[in-house]
Protein backbone atom coordinates (compact mmCIF):
# COMPACT_ATOMS: atom_id res chain seq x y z
CA UNK A 1 0.00 0.00 0.00
CA UNK A 2 1.20 3.67 -0.45
CA UNK A 3 2.50 5.56 2.19
CA UNK A 4 -0.64 8.28 3.04
CA UNK A 5 -2.90 5.37 2.96
CA UNK A 6 -6.53 4.99 4.31
CA UNK A 7 -7.88 1.84 5.38
CA UNK A 8 -11.97 1.54 6.26
CA UNK A 9 -12.67 -0.96 9.03
CA UNK A 10 -15.82 -2.65 9.00
CA UNK A 11 -16.84 -3.85 12.60
CA UNK A 12 -13.97 -1.61 13.98
CA UNK A 13 -16.08 -1.90 17.71
CA UNK A 14 -15.95 -5.62 17.89
CA UNK A 15 -13.31 -7.73 19.58
CA UNK A 16 -11.28 -8.26 16.61
CA UNK A 17 -12.11 -4.57 15.70
CA UNK A 18 -10.85 -3.18 18.45
CA UNK A 19 -7.38 -4.86 18.83
CA UNK A 20 -6.84 -3.95 14.62
CA UNK A 21 -7.61 -0.47 15.01
CA UNK A 22 -5.14 -0.12 18.37
CA UNK A 23 -2.49 -1.95 15.86
CA UNK A 24 -2.90 0.30 13.05
CA UNK A 25 -2.50 3.25 15.35
CA UNK A 26 0.37 1.73 16.22
CA UNK A 27 2.05 1.63 12.36
CA UNK A 28 0.67 5.05 11.71
CA UNK A 29 -2.15 3.95 9.55
CA UNK A 30 -5.23 6.14 9.17
CA UNK A 31 -8.07 4.45 9.33
CA UNK A 32 -11.88 5.34 9.47
CA UNK A 33 -14.62 3.01 11.50
CA UNK A 34 -17.54 1.48 10.39
CA UNK A 35 -20.05 -0.74 12.95
CA UNK A 36 -23.67 -1.50 13.94
CA UNK A 37 -23.06 -0.37 17.49
CA UNK A 38 -22.83 2.94 15.96
CA UNK A 39 -25.82 2.37 14.10
CA UNK A 40 -23.81 1.77 10.58
CA UNK A 41 -25.45 -1.52 9.22
CA UNK A 42 -23.49 -3.36 5.93
CA UNK A 43 -27.63 -4.14 5.05
CA UNK A 44 -28.23 -0.80 4.04
CA UNK A 45 -26.43 -0.32 1.03
CA UNK A 46 -27.15 3.52 0.72
CA UNK A 47 -25.32 4.04 4.25
CA UNK A 48 -22.90 1.99 3.21
CA UNK A 49 -22.17 3.74 0.02
CA UNK A 50 -22.42 7.25 1.49
CA UNK A 51 -19.04 6.23 3.69
CA UNK A 52 -17.25 5.29 0.63
CA UNK A 53 -18.61 8.50 -1.56
CA UNK A 54 -16.95 10.85 1.15
CA UNK A 55 -13.46 8.72 1.65
CA UNK A 56 -10.71 7.61 -0.37
CA UNK A 57 -9.84 3.94 0.91
CA UNK A 58 -6.63 2.20 -0.63
CA UNK A 59 -8.07 -0.83 1.65
CA UNK A 60 -11.04 -2.31 3.07
CA UNK A 61 -10.94 -4.68 5.75
CA UNK A 62 -14.51 -6.46 6.21
CA UNK A 63 -14.84 -8.04 9.94
CA UNK A 64 -18.10 -7.66 10.44
CA UNK A 65 -20.81 -10.61 10.88
CA UNK A 66 -23.34 -12.57 12.89
CA UNK A 67 -21.29 -15.03 14.41
CA UNK A 68 -21.96 -18.20 16.76
CA UNK A 69 -23.51 -21.51 15.23
CA UNK A 70 -26.23 -21.47 17.67
CA UNK A 71 -27.44 -18.29 17.01
CA UNK A 72 -27.16 -18.84 13.74
CA UNK A 73 -29.42 -21.75 13.36
CA UNK A 74 -32.13 -19.62 15.85
CA UNK A 75 -32.27 -17.05 13.57
CA UNK A 76 -30.93 -18.07 9.99
CA UNK A 77 -32.36 -15.26 8.34
CA UNK A 78 -30.76 -12.59 10.27
CA UNK A 79 -27.48 -14.03 9.53
CA UNK A 80 -27.86 -14.42 5.66
CA UNK A 81 -29.53 -11.06 5.08
CA UNK A 82 -26.03 -9.79 7.05
CA UNK A 83 -23.58 -12.30 6.59
CA UNK A 84 -24.49 -12.76 2.73
CA UNK A 85 -26.52 -9.51 1.52
CA UNK A 86 -24.35 -7.17 3.57
CA UNK A 87 -21.19 -9.12 2.22
CA UNK A 88 -22.05 -8.60 -0.86
CA UNK A 89 -23.16 -4.61 -0.42
CA UNK A 90 -19.24 -4.67 0.82
CA UNK A 91 -17.86 -6.13 -2.17
CA UNK A 92 -20.36 -3.75 -4.70
CA UNK A 93 -19.46 -0.58 -3.08
CA UNK A 94 -15.22 -1.78 -3.24
CA UNK A 95 -15.81 -2.13 -6.88
CA UNK A 96 -17.35 1.04 -8.08
CA UNK A 97 -15.13 3.27 -5.65
CA UNK A 98 -12.18 1.53 -6.95
CA UNK A 99 -10.98 -0.12 -3.73
CA UNK A 100 -6.94 -1.32 -3.98
CA UNK A 101 -7.70 -4.02 -1.45
CA UNK A 102 -10.66 -6.05 0.08
CA UNK A 103 -9.72 -8.36 3.38
CA UNK A 104 -12.43 -10.72 4.12
CA UNK A 105 -12.49 -12.12 7.70
CA UNK A 106 -14.39 -15.51 7.03
CA UNK A 107 -14.18 -18.51 9.43
CA UNK A 108 -12.88 -21.45 10.01
CA UNK A 109 -16.31 -22.71 10.10
CA UNK A 110 -16.43 -23.07 6.28
CA UNK A 111 -14.15 -26.44 6.54
CA UNK A 112 -15.90 -28.10 9.59
CA UNK A 113 -13.89 -29.81 11.59
CA UNK A 114 -10.28 -32.63 11.32
CA UNK A 115 -10.79 -35.87 12.52
CA UNK A 116 -7.23 -35.64 14.62
CA UNK A 117 -5.32 -32.57 16.21
CA UNK A 118 -2.52 -33.85 14.47
CA UNK A 119 -3.74 -33.16 11.09
CA UNK A 120 -4.33 -29.33 10.53
CA UNK A 121 -6.93 -27.85 8.14
CA UNK A 122 -5.22 -26.52 4.77
CA UNK A 123 -6.71 -23.94 2.67
CA UNK A 124 -7.10 -26.87 -0.08
CA UNK A 125 -9.64 -28.87 2.04
CA UNK A 126 -12.95 -28.52 0.75
CA UNK A 127 -15.83 -26.48 1.80
CA UNK A 128 -17.70 -28.42 5.18
CA UNK A 129 -19.75 -26.36 7.13
CA UNK A 130 -21.58 -27.98 9.82
CA UNK A 131 -24.32 -25.27 10.80
CA UNK A 132 -25.76 -22.25 8.89
CA UNK A 133 -23.29 -19.74 10.16
CA UNK A 134 -20.74 -21.62 8.01
CA UNK A 135 -22.88 -21.84 5.20
CA UNK A 136 -23.05 -17.86 5.31
CA UNK A 137 -19.46 -17.49 5.30
CA UNK A 138 -18.96 -19.92 2.58
CA UNK A 139 -21.26 -17.80 0.53
CA UNK A 140 -19.21 -14.70 1.33
CA UNK A 141 -15.83 -16.17 0.39
CA UNK A 142 -17.63 -17.22 -3.06
CA UNK A 143 -18.69 -13.68 -3.18
CA UNK A 144 -15.07 -12.20 -2.39
CA UNK A 145 -13.78 -14.49 -5.15
CA UNK A 146 -16.05 -14.14 -8.17
CA UNK A 147 -15.81 -10.06 -7.34
CA UNK A 148 -13.09 -9.31 -9.54
CA UNK A 149 -11.50 -7.64 -6.93
CA UNK A 150 -7.89 -7.82 -5.21
CA UNK A 151 -8.94 -9.72 -2.13
CA UNK A 152 -7.51 -11.72 0.53
CA UNK A 153 -9.77 -13.91 2.70
CA UNK A 154 -8.70 -14.71 6.49
CA UNK A 155 -9.79 -17.88 8.77
CA UNK A 156 -9.20 -16.96 11.56
CA UNK A 157 -9.10 -20.29 13.96
CA UNK A 158 -11.06 -19.55 18.08
CA UNK A 159 -9.48 -16.27 18.25
CA UNK A 160 -8.97 -15.48 22.35
CA UNK A 161 -7.46 -12.62 23.65
CA UNK A 162 -8.16 -9.74 26.33
CA UNK A 163 -11.85 -8.41 26.42
CA UNK A 164 -12.71 -11.13 24.42
CA UNK A 165 -16.17 -12.21 22.66
CA UNK A 166 -18.48 -12.65 25.48
CA UNK A 167 -20.66 -15.84 23.94
CA UNK A 168 -17.27 -17.83 23.71
CA UNK A 169 -16.18 -20.43 26.29
CA UNK A 170 -13.62 -18.43 27.70
CA UNK A 171 -15.33 -15.41 28.57
CA UNK A 172 -18.87 -17.47 29.02
CA UNK A 173 -17.10 -19.43 31.88
CA UNK A 174 -15.75 -16.05 33.15
CA UNK A 175 -19.33 -14.56 33.80
CA UNK A 176 -20.60 -18.05 34.91
CA UNK A 177 -17.93 -17.65 38.05
CA UNK A 178 -18.56 -14.17 38.13
CA UNK A 179 -22.38 -15.21 38.55
CA UNK A 180 -21.37 -18.01 41.38
CA UNK A 181 -22.67 -20.37 38.34
CA UNK A 182 -21.17 -23.78 37.42
CA UNK A 183 -19.62 -23.55 34.02
CA UNK A 184 -20.99 -25.03 31.48
CA UNK A 185 -19.60 -28.06 30.20
CA UNK A 186 -20.19 -29.80 26.99
CA UNK A 187 -19.15 -33.97 26.31
CA UNK A 188 -16.03 -35.56 27.91
CA UNK A 189 -13.70 -32.71 27.53
CA UNK A 190 -11.70 -34.01 24.19
CA UNK A 191 -13.21 -31.46 22.15
CA UNK A 192 -9.91 -29.23 20.89
CA UNK A 193 -9.25 -26.19 19.44
CA UNK A 194 -6.50 -24.18 18.13
CA UNK A 195 -6.59 -21.19 20.11
CA UNK A 196 -5.27 -18.21 17.81
CA UNK A 197 -4.51 -15.22 20.16
CA UNK A 198 -5.83 -12.34 18.83
CA UNK A 199 -2.57 -9.84 19.14
CA UNK A 200 -0.94 -12.95 16.77
CA UNK A 201 -4.47 -12.47 14.19
CA UNK A 202 -4.52 -8.46 14.50
CA UNK A 203 -0.44 -8.47 13.73
CA UNK A 204 -0.86 -10.95 10.53
CA UNK A 205 -3.63 -8.79 9.36
CA UNK A 206 -1.38 -5.49 9.35
CA UNK A 207 1.22 -7.59 7.27
CA UNK A 208 -1.10 -8.53 4.44
CA UNK A 209 -2.03 -4.58 4.14
CA UNK A 210 1.87 -3.98 3.69
CA UNK A 211 2.21 -6.76 1.29
CA UNK A 212 1.35 -6.69 -2.72
CA UNK A 213 -0.57 -10.37 -1.92
CA UNK A 214 -3.43 -10.74 -3.92
CA UNK A 215 -6.02 -13.39 -4.31
CA UNK A 216 -5.52 -15.36 -1.79
CA UNK A 217 -7.29 -17.69 1.13
CA UNK A 218 -5.03 -17.55 4.09
CA UNK A 219 -5.83 -20.25 7.45
CA UNK A 220 -4.62 -18.10 10.92
CA UNK A 221 -5.19 -20.29 13.61
CA UNK A 222 -2.57 -20.83 16.89
CA UNK A 223 0.44 -22.81 17.21
CA UNK A 224 -1.16 -25.35 20.08
CA UNK A 225 -4.55 -27.84 20.12
CA UNK A 226 -6.05 -27.01 23.48
CA UNK A 227 -8.68 -29.72 24.85
CA UNK A 228 -12.03 -28.62 26.34
CA UNK A 229 -10.05 -30.60 29.77
CA UNK A 230 -6.89 -28.58 29.65
CA UNK A 231 -8.91 -25.11 29.28
CA UNK A 232 -11.12 -26.61 32.67
CA UNK A 233 -7.98 -27.42 34.20
CA UNK A 234 -6.19 -23.75 33.96
CA UNK A 235 -9.59 -22.77 34.90
CA UNK A 236 -9.94 -25.10 38.21
CA UNK A 237 -6.92 -24.53 39.33
CA UNK A 238 -6.12 -20.84 38.99
CA UNK A 239 -9.59 -20.56 40.68
CA UNK A 240 -8.47 -22.99 43.76
CA UNK A 241 -5.64 -20.85 44.39
CA UNK A 242 -8.03 -17.70 44.68
CA UNK A 243 -10.58 -19.52 46.87
CA UNK A 244 -13.10 -19.00 44.12
CA UNK A 245 -16.15 -21.78 43.36
CA UNK A 246 -15.48 -23.08 39.59
CA UNK A 247 -18.21 -26.03 39.49
CA UNK A 248 -18.78 -27.73 36.00
CA UNK A 249 -21.86 -28.35 34.77
CA UNK A 250 -21.87 -31.81 32.47
CA UNK A 251 -23.77 -31.83 29.00
CA UNK A 252 -24.30 -33.49 26.23
CA UNK A 253 -22.08 -32.20 22.85
CA UNK A 254 -24.99 -30.33 20.69
CA UNK A 255 -25.40 -31.31 17.15
CA UNK A 256 -23.54 -29.14 14.79
CA UNK A 257 -20.60 -27.99 16.74
CA UNK A 258 -17.02 -29.28 16.10
CA UNK A 259 -15.01 -31.37 17.77
CA UNK A 260 -11.69 -30.59 16.37
CA UNK A 261 -10.00 -27.40 14.43
CA UNK A 262 -7.34 -27.01 13.98
CA UNK A 263 -5.21 -24.79 11.18
CA UNK A 264 -2.40 -26.05 9.17
CA UNK A 265 -0.57 -22.22 8.82
CA UNK A 266 2.59 -23.38 6.35
CA UNK A 267 1.31 -20.74 3.41
CA UNK A 268 0.51 -17.90 5.93
CA UNK A 269 4.35 -18.76 7.20
CA UNK A 270 5.39 -18.63 4.09
CA UNK A 271 4.09 -15.56 2.37
CA UNK A 272 3.88 -13.15 5.82
CA UNK A 273 6.03 -14.74 7.87
CA UNK A 274 3.08 -16.11 10.40
CA UNK A 275 4.35 -17.39 13.79
CA UNK A 276 1.51 -17.82 16.49
CA UNK A 277 2.48 -17.46 19.73
CA UNK A 278 2.69 -20.71 21.81
CA UNK A 279 2.02 -19.23 25.11
CA UNK A 280 -1.83 -20.07 25.86
CA UNK A 281 -1.66 -20.81 29.71
CA UNK A 282 0.05 -17.69 30.17
CA UNK A 283 -1.84 -15.18 28.63
CA UNK A 284 -4.95 -17.46 29.84
CA UNK A 285 -4.20 -16.43 33.28
CA UNK A 286 -3.19 -12.79 32.63
CA UNK A 287 -7.01 -12.72 31.15
CA UNK A 288 -8.00 -14.58 34.60
CA UNK A 289 -5.85 -12.01 36.54
CA UNK A 290 -7.94 -9.01 34.72
CA UNK A 291 -11.51 -10.32 35.01
CA UNK A 292 -11.49 -12.19 38.17
CA UNK A 293 -9.04 -10.85 40.98
CA UNK A 294 -12.02 -8.54 42.78
CA UNK A 295 -14.01 -12.12 43.30
CA UNK A 296 -14.17 -13.19 46.61
CA UNK A 297 -14.74 -16.18 47.87
CA UNK A 298 -17.85 -16.97 45.82
CA UNK A 299 -18.97 -20.34 48.52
Amino acid sequence: MKKNRKVLIIGNVGFIGKHLTKELDAKGIEWVGYDLKHGEDTRDAFQLDSVFHTNNFDAVIHLAALAGALKGNEYPHEYIKTNVSGTQNVVSACKKYGVGKLVFYSSSGVLGGTTSPERGLTEEDPYGPVNLYGVTKVAGELLVKSSGLDYVIIRPFTVYGADGRKDLVIYKWINQIKSGLPVTFYGNGNTNRGYTYVEDLVGATVKLLNKSIKNVVLNLGGSETITLQHLYSIFNSYCEKKQIKCERNMLPLIGGDIKCSYADTKLARKLIGFSPSSKFDAHLKSILDDELFLIDNLD
